[in-house]
């Protein structure tokens, strides 16, 4: 298994290694929200995968851009933009070639700003309560990187497989996230015939005690891929709501040149 694979290739190299400890989930919170700070412009691809795809949403590969600044913000999100600035919002989707211009309070724009940060998918909960539902294991490598994994103590019935792993690779010199990527595991009644003739999974098959059924561990893999992580005073946005919206003379939201032919609408 790729997950499995991965952690024997980790253990291997390792020139360190922590387990189980308060301080892990501390430094794992840590790692995964302080990069988010502004002036923040990061990049990241998101990538999700599965060893067996029942659903085309279950595998695709989407580019993010995040910019967070002391009045304004912006995010792309594949097709869908959003941005914030003062008191007014826009969310535009080139797939509906669609506008939508919304006025939040000022206290919601701040809100909608700082919440527009590219956080990881890690657990909502204290790192107290994340230590009674995951295991951790810390391990520093040669290459100037770290990674802290987390597996959840549920695991898949019938199985030694947690039901959940997730593993977060940083940065020893920054403490900033390289990548993340999260494992949900289930486990799923499919026809012997199908699991039989395909070896990929094959593998994945269990036998679960007093059934005579086949049954698969399916995974669904997420990864954000930190592409670039930028803090800089006075860094620029790259896309503001002026390059997509105007005001007419009558005082009326218009698209700008290029992009005529989207409806606007306000809220």
């Amino acid at each position: 298994m790729v997950g499995a694979c991965c952690l024997l290739v980790f253990a291997l190299k390792a020139t360190a290694q922590t387990k189980d400890t308060l301080a892990l989930y501390k430094q794992f919170f840590s790692i995964s929200k302080n990069y988010q700070q502004p002036p923040l412009q990061a990049s990241i691809v998101f990538e999700k995968s599965t060893n067996y795809a029942s659903d085309a949403r279950d595998t695709s590969t989407i580019v993010a851009a995040f910019y967070i600044g002391k009045d304004k913000s912006y995010l792309r999100f594949g097709e869908l933009e959003q941005f914030v600035e003062d008191s007014l919002m826009l969310m535009v989707s080139d797939g509906l070639k669609r506008m939508i211009v919304m006025r939040p309070t000022k206290e919601q724009a701040a809100r909608y700003r700082m919440g527009m940060g590219p956080g990881l998918a890690v657990p909502d909960s204290s790192y107290q309560d994340m230590a009674k539902r995951y295991r951790a294991e810390g391990t520093e490598t040669g290459d100037g990187t770290g990674t802290i994994q987390l597996f959840s103590r549920q695991n898949i019935r019938g199985s030694s497989m947690p039901k959940e792993t997730i593993e977060l690779r940083y940065n020893l010199a920054t403490k900033e996230p390289v990548y993340v990527t999260t494992i949900q595991r289930a486990l799923i009644r499919l026809d012997g015939a199908t699991i039989n003739n395909n070896d990929a999974l094959a593998k994945y098959r269990i036998k679960l005690e007093g059934s005579n059924e086949s049954f698969f561990i399916k995974e669904q893999v997420d990864k954000y891929v930190f592409k670039k992580i930028e803090h800089a005073p006075n860094l620029p946005a790259p896309v503001t709501i002026g390059n997509r919206i105007i005001r007419n003379t009558q005082g009326a939201f218009v698209p700008v040149t290029g992009f005529e032919d989207y409806t606007i609408s306000e809220q």
